[in-house]
């Protein structure tokens, strides 16, 4: 069973092995539902080697001591809470589906601010088509730091213009574009930044810098 909330998940599990049952309940740090899925390896793997080893010990204190703070920095990482702003550095169509599962999840009725630049490499069509699927959402399109790569974001608006028949505010700058949308936020707008992660290098780097806003 597992109880997600935008500050934990709450993971009740259970694992039999060599005849013996063991079940119990934790808080992870970690929020999207992506990250979850292999979670229950890593549950399995640490329970055959601590009994391997002979080690006595509180599964439950261990999980949670363990995985309760953890951090995945660019893998939907809360990096400031006023206003809230998620990065995640999904970059293709299924990175982008398990984020948008994730949002609708955790955030189904807030308002969204997204900002979106991919490389030119990637399917970028299919990622927006994913992405405009999301409820209460509005964009802002910029470009990844990769002169060699990037999608022009004039290339992505296009697209979104495209499928969605509206045009969203773009800059070439993915600083320029936080620093819109931080500005433009009301106090219930949620900030998400998708994309390569040559996308969101600069915008934490900016964010980070201003002051401390990682949420511990």
């Amino acid at each position: 069973m597992i109880l997600q909330t935008p500050k934990s998940t709450r993971v009740h599990y259970v694992n039999s092995q060599n005849d013996e049952h063991q079940s119990g309940t934790f808080n992870f740090g970690l929020v999207a539902t992506y990250q979850l899925e292999n979670l229950a390896t890593v549950i399995t793997w640490l329970i055959d080697f601590l009994n391997r080893k002979k080690l006595v010990y509180n599964l439950n204190q261990l999980l949670e001591d363990t995985l309760l703070n953890i951090v995945v920095p660019g893998r939907f990482e809360k990096i400031s809470q006023q206003p809230v702003i998620i990065l995640d550095g999904g970059h293709n169509p299924d990175g982008i589906q398990a984020f948008v599962k994730t949002v609708n999840t955790l955030y189904p009725d807030s308002e969204k601010l997204i900002i979106n630049g991919f490389l030119k490499d990637k399917s970028y069509e299919s990622s927006v088509k994913e992405l405009i699927s999301l409820k209460n959402a509005s964009f802002i399109i910029t470009e990844p730091d990769n002169k060699q790569r990037e999608l022009p974001p004039q290339q992505l608006s296009d697209v979104y213009v495209k499928l969605t028949k509206q045009t969203y505010q773009s800059f070439d700058s993915p600083t320029d574009a936080i620093q819109y949308a931080v500005s433009h936020a009301t106090a219930n707008t949620i900030i998400f930044v998708i994309g390569s992660f040559y996308l969101l290098n600069p915008i934490r780097a900016y964010l980070l810098s201003r002051s401390d806003h990682h949420e511990h």
